[in-house]
């Protein structure tokens, strides 16, 4: 068979990269779009030829890595291979499996062509779908049951339609993403104008607890807002990084720093490639317990530095006093106690007025004078004090100037306290953790030994907050880098938090060899006083005047004798619906009823979740079939298995999905997904939306949500169309935006009604604010001089997609790379004095920009950097961000479990009912609301803490019940998620996943490689798998490579292939309650119990599943639970048109596709 152009846009079935190659052993794309002869004899088409061959540059979407690719395509849009852009921001040229194989998910026959409807006899699940035009959809989403298509048809659902749903009850339109990097914003810019508050994405069961432990301790984390230093780190500690965390981008950085000599220590259950073999430490722990090694190792620094011989440090006092919250003054019982309060002012900050009549944190001068934290003395040589205790005389309040005398004590002490504990002696933590405690004080050692002994000095004039002058900056070389183990547990918050403390003991927050933030971080932690609160969360009650979701805001100040004012209260106002920010500051915020319940689908920004910043994605789906707190009228999913690897507990969640009600409804009326192939979750939802492959769309990664910034200044990149669009696909970007033109939303149209986007995402890249002058895209703003803040530029998109389509060959085949980013002056900011802005680079899908060394470093505590931030619209005002030693906030959140909060509800307040807004300052006090107290006085810690999961209470998955912990969910190099299931190049790599654990575990049941086993869970339900036994997983715990598994009918796959019959998966044996003792199965409604998921963040705590030994199986295929039946069947999939077939194309160097087992793309006949 000859391809043509027509028939290539015909294909669903042809693939391409740089390793694929014809039988006969000629190049794949210099033969397979060979010269096609019609009837006649005459070429319809001429071969392609290659010195007519276009490259092009474009961001990478098959994991999150945002790489840049060089996409190389014939002169009429023919893909021929896809490599690394040389000039790339994140990979400067790598390039990984996936990227390279990537245009397979571009030629997939499993993609959706065409949009799909469940037939309404059928159930969901079935996967029985009817072809609809694009046209019908529309008519279908804005109309529901009323759809010209289904009344000519007599067909009901019950769907109200989203005309509908929005002029009643937007709130019932549930909106949640689970692969969040195509238009994140976009996403949540459609559900705020359409008034829904909820939508979400995928952050609340990935790294939600990682994100927010960090910036609620340094207004940076990791991933996206904060990484290792290339050019200066000597010691880089790795933990709970899977391999999706270890990309290109990922491994270029660690290559050079490895190339420096730089020692790597991995902190993981297993040391599996690609981390475990780069390694020089493995420090092999059980899963769930990170946060008691580092309280060791936190132990050990404290001790080394008070008992060391020599006298030498082991912490940096220096950083300590100047740079973090250690001196302030937190107000005590009187006997120095913070825990329990005797009364609402303790374990807060003693507050005094700044010369600018700001109410602030006070220190102890070293002269023995109270003084504003920020207003310290120190041209006359005073010192806050890290070691006060005693009794001080502060002002009564802000508005109270009566002198007011309370007991305080440092926040360094209180620290110190803590940290001194027995409980956290190696020897303790050791039998928690199964880490040798000799193993622990040498790591806490060796740590102490690089950060005070090996420092860096950078040369720079910079100024901290306090006006201090600086010739340079000292560089402690110890960087530290957690991703999703960690945050995996019940625990995941506060370990996070533990992490952040560990590195701020060595004073190597962002300092030269640390850790460093990236842009746009670091954020202001907010007070509502000094740091006012900058961003609300959503509320259905509070819809602003426009229609728009909205919320309340609330500024309060607490006095010192902890009575609490507001000083603001707005309700109606623009709300954030998600973010890494962290701006829940007060339990005043929350969004609760008159009884305390959640009032948000998804419980966050409530007492079940407070700090739910990146909302609860596990809760969705239960929540809604469960019609807690309300009933959804339409439950729209995008780029996310739901129904599958997602899922928390399968069998329950198909349970829901499925569900009717009283009036003849399902109790999700109506499921839409938005995918890009038919796979796992498509065959249970009602209508499957078809999206594009990131070659065909336009796509950010944007400084608002995902960029790719570096440590040393800001970057962003897209996807643009590189190639054509295949079907008649449009992407979701562009039918949501189209979407919300149809149902006349405001955000979507000129005043006069005329779409504000015609071209779609296109123009919504370039012309949508967030603010005046803030946009998606940070470089070439204005007039392309401005970065990050300036007015929208027309040209902005083809700053960024040049050069587009250049010659592949001619004029630089003498050249070892194509031209690279154009550069353009920098022309708006303020800098410091004398200093040069310097240029951006703008082209190849990016933008970056470094920053000067005067406010490269230290940039929470550089003044000339927070006023460079808050200039070009980074930061809501140019003010500190110390590292929070001890917060404050979670303080308030335990004083509200011990019923002392004196605040009272924003939401409540603002509607003029101070009874429920005083009610509603602490939990209720019925069974739910006790074991929510439970939680906030037990749990709610401002100092660093670590506690066993929640699910291995006694009444939970306790260890001597169920002794094998399983690890937190691996994906491997070759598949990130499912949609890599798919692609033949990888397939044979790893067919399936056994189930992986140690040789001393596997001689205790008797077990060997290659065995099938079953294990059970609490809730009784079991999983099947086979065995395979390694030396390089710690023993007792078992895990598996997730996404290696397939529903039959999906993806196109043969229904007996090794994923569908010997994959496996944990997701039909978690329990979605916690144990009893922490609130779970509680009496009443199901909704009404608390959700094992971290108490904090709501995140999913995947990784504190504990199994027990069932016994042998006979039986050679997996099992997955109570939901097994179901999984196994094999959806209908007799609407999607048959894989093209191209008989000589291969898909392997050396061997056919036939070979290999593998046969999608030969079956069926050429469409």
């Amino acid at each position: 068979m000859a391809i043509t152009r027509r028939t290539f846009l015909k294909v669903a079935g042809a693939a391409s990269g740089t390793a694929a190659a014809l039988g006969s052993g000629h190049f794949l794309f210099g033969s397979l779009f060979a010269r096609a002869a019609g009837p006649g004899g005459n070429a319809e088409t001429t071969a392609a030829d290659p010195k007519q061959d276009r490259v092009a540059f474009a961001g990478c979407f098959t994991c999150l890595g945002r790489c840049t690719l060089q996409i190389q395509y014939t002169e009429n849009n023919i893909p021929r291979y896809v490599t690394g852009d040389i000039h790339g921001t994140v990979n400067e040229g790598g390039v990984c499996a996936l990227s390279t194989a990537s245009l397979l998910h571009y030629l997939s026959p499993a993609r959706l062509r065409f949009p799909l409807l469940r037939r309404p006899g059928a159930e969901r699940g079935s996967g029985s779908f009817v072809r609809i035009r694009w046209a019908d959809m529309f008519d279908i989403l804005l109309h529901g049951d009323q759809a010209a298509y289904l009344k000519r048809r007599g067909w009901k659902y019950g769907f109200l339609g989203m005309k509908a749903i929005r002029e009643r009850f937007p709130e019932k339109l549930v909106y949640f993403t689970g692969r969040d990097q195509y238009n994140p914003t976009e996403n949540t810019f459609f559900a705020s104008a359409f008034g829904t508050p909820n939508q979400g994405a995928h952050g609340g069961f990935c790294s939600a607890t990682v994100a927010l432990g960090g910036t609620y301790t340094n207004g940076g984390t990791w991933w996206e807002y904060g990484g290792m230093d290339v050019e200066n780190s000597r010691v880089v500690v790795i933990a709970g990084m899977t391999n999706d965390h270890f990309p290109t981008g990922t491994r270029r950085v660690m290559t050079k720093i490895r190339s420096r000599g730089a020692r790597f220590i991995y902190i993981a259950p297993d040391r599996f490639p690609n981390l475990g073999p780069i390694s020089d430490q493995w420090i092999a722990l059980n899963p769930g317990t990170d946060g008691a090694l580092v309280m060791a190792t936190m132990h050990e620094l404290w001790r080394l530095h008070r008992q060391d011989p020599q006298g030498r440090p082991y912490i940096d006092e220096d950083f300590l006093t100047w740079y973090s919250n250690s001196p302030w003054l937190v107000m005590t019982n009187p006997d120095g106690t913070v825990d329990p309060p005797a009364a609402g002012n303790v374990g807060l900050f003693a507050r005094v007025k700044n010369s600018k009549g700001e109410w602030t944190p006070a220190v102890m001068g070293s002269d023995g004078k109270v003084y504003p934290f920020d207003e310290v003395p120190w041209q006359s040589g005073v010192t806050p004090s890290l070691t006060y205790a005693g009794k001080v005389t502060v002002p009564t309040g802000p508005d109270n100037p009566a002198p007011l005398t309370v007991p305080v004590t440092t926040a360094f002490n209180l620290l110190t306290a803590r940290l001194a504990d027995p409980r956290w002696a190696p020897e303790a933590v050791s039998r928690i953790t199964g880490v040798p405690a000799s193993t622990i004080t040498e790591f806490a050692r060796y740590l102490g030994d690089i950060a005070m002994r090996q420092a860096e000095w950078i040369p720079g004039a910079w100024t901290d907050y306090l006006g201090r002058k600086h010739k340079g900056f000292i560089g402690r070389p110890v960087t530290l880098y957690i991703m999703r183990g960690v945050a995996a547990h019940s625990n995941g918050f506060q370990t996070a938090r533990d992490y952040m403390l560990l590195l701020s003991l060595l004073g190597a927050i962002d300092a030269p060899g640390g850790w460093r933030y990236k842009t746009p971080a670091p954020w202001p932690i907010p007070d509502g006083a000094y740091w006012p609160g900058y961003g609300f969360p959503p509320d259905p009650r509070a819809r602003q005047a426009s229609g728009a979701t909205g919320g309340t805001v609330i500024q309060e100040f607490i006095r010192n004798d902890g009575t609490v004012s507001a000083t603001a209260v707005h309700g109606r106002q623009p709300a954030v619906m998600q973010t890494t920010k962290p701006l829940i500051y007060t339990p005043d915020q929350l969004v609760v009823d008159e009884n305390g319940l959640p009032v948000l689908i998804d419980r966050a920004f409530s007492w079940d979740a407070p700090l739910g910043l990146h909302r609860v994605w596990t809760a969705v789906n239960y929540d809604c079939g469960h019609e807690f707190p309300m009933r959804p009228e339409m439950l729209l999913w995008h780029i996310t298995n739901p129904y599958w690897d997602n899922s928390y507990d399968l069998d329950k969640d198909l349970a829901l999905v499925r569900k009717k009600s009283s009036d003849g409804r399902h109790t999700i009326p109506f499921v839409a997904l938005v995918d890009t192939f038919y796979g796992n979750s498509v065959p249970f939802v009602d209508l499957a939306i078809p999206d594009l492959t990131f070659y065909e769309r336009f796509g950010v990664h944007s400084l608002l949500d995902r960029p790719i910034s570096t440590v040393d200044g800001p970057a962003d990149s897209i996807q643009w169309p590189v190639l054509p669009a295949l079907y008649g696909v449009h992407s979701w970007a562009d039918t949501e935006i189209r979407l919300g033109e149809m149902l006349g939303l405001k955000a979507f149209l000129n005043p006069d009604g005329s779409p504000l986007y015609p071209k779609g995402y296109e123009d919504f890249i370039w012309k949508w604010q967030a603010a005046p002058g803030i946009g998606l895209l940070g470089g070439g703003r204005g007039n392309g001089t401005s970065i990050l803040k300036g007015a929208p530029n027309p040209g902005q998109v083809d700053l960024y997609t040049s050069p587009r389509g250049i010659r592949a060959y001619q004029g630089y085949s003498r050249d070892k790379a194509f031209p690279g980013l154009a550069t353009y002056p920098v022309r708006n900011g303020t800098y410091p004095a004398g200093v040069n802005p310097g240029q951006q680079s703008v082209g190849h899908a990016q933008f970056r920009y470094t920053l000067p060394v005067n406010i490269r470093y230290r940039r929470n505590v550089n003044r000339e950097y927070l006023t460079w931030a808050h200039s070009v619209g980074l930061i809501p005002y140019a003010k500190p961000v110390p590292t929070q030693v001890y917060s404050e906030i979670i303080q308030k959140f335990r004083l509200a479990g011990y019923g002392k909060w004196g605040g009272a509800n924003a939401y409540f307040l603002s509607i003029g009912r101070k009874d429920l807004a005083v009610k509603n300052a602490a939990p209720p006090t019925d069974a739910r609301g006790q074991a929510l107290r439970k939680i906030l006085t037990q749990l709610f810690d401002p100092l660093p803490d670590w506690y066993a999961p929640l699910e291995w209470a006694d009444d939970g998955s306790n260890p001597a019940e169920y002794p094998i912990i399983t690890e937190h969910r691996h994906v491997n190099p070759w598949f990130y998620h499912h949609w890599e299931n798919h692609n033949p190049w990888h397939r044979p790599l790893l067919p399936f996943s056994p189930l992986y654990l140690n040789p001393e575990t596997a001689a205790r049941y008797g077990l060997k490689t290659g065995d099938w086993a079953e294990f059970a869970s609490r809730g009784g339900e079991k999983v099947r798998a086979m065995i395979e036994v390694t030396e390089a997983t710690r023993p007792g715990v078992i895990w598996y490579w997730k996404a290696r598994n397939v529903r039959p009918g999906t993806l196109a796959i043969s229904p007996d292939s090794p994923e569908i019959r010997q994959g496996i998966m944990f997701n039909d044996i978690y329990s979605y309650q916690r144990p009893r003792s922490w609130g779970g199965d509680l009496p009443g409604q199901p909704g009404q119990g608390l959700l094992n998921l971290d108490p904090f963040t709501g995140q999913t705590a995947w990784g504190d599943l504990r199994l027990k030994f069932v016994g042998k199986s006979a039986v050679q295929e997996s099992y997955y639970g109570d939901a097994n039946n179901l999984l196994k069947a094999v959806a209908d999939h007799s609407f999607q048109p048959a894989a093209d077939r191209i008989p000589t194309l291969r898909f392997s160097a050396y061997q056919p596709l036939e070979t290999l087992g593998l046969t999608w793309y030969t079956k069926g006949e050429p469409k």
